[in-house]
């Protein structure tokens, strides 16, 4: 009985000892995908984030810039005209130029991350419809922009026509 014993004890304990391997292989694939599934959600958020923050500064910088241009045009409506704040209009156009260009510059790099990061991961076709989305609305943003700009462009011209005659 005592040799019959001690196999059976032996061979229960490895039994015993595989199961909580499986167990612990099984936890640890749960947890990797668990871990690849937030690692995909942060980088769908991040992606949604930075697209998101990009369009709303340039609406912000558009609606700024149209907002003076509408000023420009009420001041030359009702003939209030005044060479330093002509002189500021132009340097707050040369800034609205510059911002422009680097916002250029942050669009070009946005996408890049954008291209990079849907080529690396796999998204479903409902994410990739909403970032491509956000990817064609900073298009439609920043032609505003640059509407906004040339109409305070052009505004102050005549604005300061009015001045130097």
């Amino acid at each position: 009985m005592r040799k019959l014993l001690l196999p059976l004890v032996i061979i229960l304990s490895i039994l015993s000892i595989q199961a909580q391997a499986n167990d612990v292989d099984r936890e640890i694939r749960a947890l990797t995908h668990r871990v690849d599934s937030l690692e995909h959600e942060m980088s769908y958020l991040v992606l949604s984030y930075k697209f998101s923050t990009l369009n709303n500064d340039i609406s912000k910088l558009a609606n700024d810039v149209y907002i003076n241009s509408i000023e420009i045009e009420l001041n030359i409506t009702t003939n209030m005209f005044d060479m330093t704040y002509g002189d500021l209009m132009l340097r707050y156009y040369d800034s609205c130029v510059k911002q422009k260009q680097l916002i250029a510059g942050l669009i070009k790099g946005t996408r890049l991350f954008y291209t990079l990061d849907i080529s690396s991961r796999e998204y479903s076709q409902s994410e990739l419809d909403y970032l491509q989305t956000c990817n064609e609305s900073i298009d439609s943003t920043f032609d505003y922009l640059e509407k906004a700009i040339d109409l305070l462009k052009s505004n102050i011209d005549v604005y300061l026509s009015h001045i130097k005659p």
